[in-house]
C-alpha cells in the first residue's frame, strides 16, 4: 500500500512546447519505491518528454546523429532537447 508523499511540479516536453504540470507522488515503504500514477496516465517517460515527442525523436535518430537530430527537432517542431535527450529516448524506443 503507496501512501501520498506531496505533490510534485514536473517540467515536461510536449508537441506544445515546454509545460509544467503538478502532479502526486506516492512512495511503497514495501518495495522501497515510489511514483506518480498521472506519469503513466499522460505517457511520460523519466526523461520529461511526452509520447508524441519520443516519436518524432525516434524518427529523426533513425537517420541523422543525435546532435543533428535535436537541431531538426528544434528547426522542424520548435521543440528544444539536447543531444543527449535525443540519444537516451531513441535507446529506449529503438
Amino acid at each position: 500500500m503507496a501512501r501520498y508523499v506531496r505533490d510534485y511540479t514536473k517540467e515536461v516536453t510536449t508537441l506544445h512546447g515546454v509545460r509544467m504540470i503538478r502532479r502526486s507522488y506516492y512512495h511503497c515503504s514495501v518495495c522501497a519505491e515510489g511514483f506518480a500514477p498521472l506519469d503513466e496516465v499522460l505517457g511520460l517517460d523519466s526523461g520529461s518528454t511526452s509520447l508524441r515527442v519520443r516519436g518524432k525523436i525516434a524518427r529523426l535518430a533513425a537517420i541523422t546523429p543525435f546532435g543533428r537530430c535535436a537541431n531538426e527537432l528544434k528547426e522542424l517542431c520548435g521543440i528544444e532537447v539536447s543531444a543527449k535527450t535525443s540519444e537516451r529516448v531513441a535507446e529506449n524506443v529503438g
